[in-house]
């Protein structure tokens, strides 16, 4: 996420500073995703976002880094053209691009140099996918342009059609983590929320309880439920069988919605364990993997396709 200047055309802040930034900042700086459902949306704005990114890795300045990006395996060869580009943009030397439940499996340290094939389901932002990798490959897979961007939405929308709440994505997000579950508890669970009054804009507080947002929860969880079901039936018998030994995982963002582990457990009749930093483990295979690439002798150029593309116009100031 960016705050760009409406203006200028600038970056103002990223990430986590522009959520902050937004609201407490005149009306000009307008909040944008150059990088949405896993594919980059706006070519100039994802390259100034990684060109900052690019900046803090304390490399010298003109120097080509290597880079390696994940992308969801449903992404098409334009949508892994326009993140490679978008990446040169930003000033990278070679690119390479690994697709997202293959870095995650990396990032849980699988042996995937067997011929034993393991489940990978990786609840993202905006997309979730199903992936059966073995022997370093995905052998088959399933995806659904759905996430926790979804969970945060649906919140939003039942908060303000229900209560008459007006609340942000952060807001709902917080709700989701606190009470959010895809079946009954022991327990019922409640959250005190704040946000703005639809009627009449005074800011009010109300009390959710998780059996209020289950209805708008459950059906999200289903259709998760739903990809890693299609991909276990398209896969070949044999890979389907290693499963039992392999495994089946649950990562990403989402994955740490209470109960939907153990409802993917109950349809695929396997044991599902959930990483223990799921948001970060496709993170963490993309550096492992590229801490173990050789490093490229002096002088020795970069393959096809690592070619500079100009810089983005866009101001990048620090912050």
């Amino acid at each position: 996420m960016v705050a760009v200047d409406q203006h200028s055309g600038d970056v103002a802040a990223f990430g986590k500073t522009s959520l902050g930034v937004i609201g407490r900042s005149p009306g000009y700086l307008q909040l944008a995703r150059p990088v949405q459902r896993g594919v980059v949306t706006d070519p100039d704005l994802a390259g100034a976002l990684f060109a900052q990114l690019i900046g803090r890795s304390g490399l010298a300045r003109g120097a080509k880094p290597s880079v390696l990006a994940s992308v969801p395996v449903m992404a098409s060869a334009r949508e892994r053209l326009a993140l490679e580009h978008a990446c040169q943009r930003a000033g990278a030397g070679d690119v390479e691009l690994v697709e997202q439940p293959l870095a995650a499996a990396w990032g849980l340290g699988l042996d995937l140099a067997g011929g034993t094939g393991c489940l990978v389901i990786d609840v993202g932002a905006g997309v979730t996918e199903a992936a059966i990798v073995c022997l370093n490959a995905v052998m088959a897979s399933r995806s659904a342009r759905i996430g926790g961007f979804d969970f945060d939405a649906a919140l939003v929308e039942l908060l303000r059609a229900g209560p008459g709440l007006c609340v942000g994505e952060r807001t709902a997000e917080r709700l989701k983590v606190a009470i959010a579950t895809t079946g009954p508890l022991e327990e019922e669970r409640f959250a005190e929320i704040w946000g703005r009054d639809v009627a009449t804009g005074a800011a009010r507080s109300v009390v959710v309880a998780s059996s209020d947002v289950r209805p708008v929860v459950e059906p999200l969880a289903r259709a998760v439920v739903d990809v890693a079901l299609r991909c276990v039936a398209m896969a070949p018998p044999e890979l389907a069988q290693d499963l039992i030994d392999g495994g089946v995982y649950l990562v990403g963002a989402g994955a740490q919605l209470p109960g939907l582990a153990e409802q993917l457990a109950t349809a695929l009749a396997l044991p599902v364990q959930l990483a223990v930093e799921p948001e970060t483990a496709g993170l963490a295979g993309l550096a492992s993997r590229l801490r173990a690439r050789p490093t490229r002798a002096p002088g020795r150029p970069a393959r096809a396709g690592g070619r500079r593309r100009s810089t983005p116009s866009l101001t990048l100031p620090r912050s």
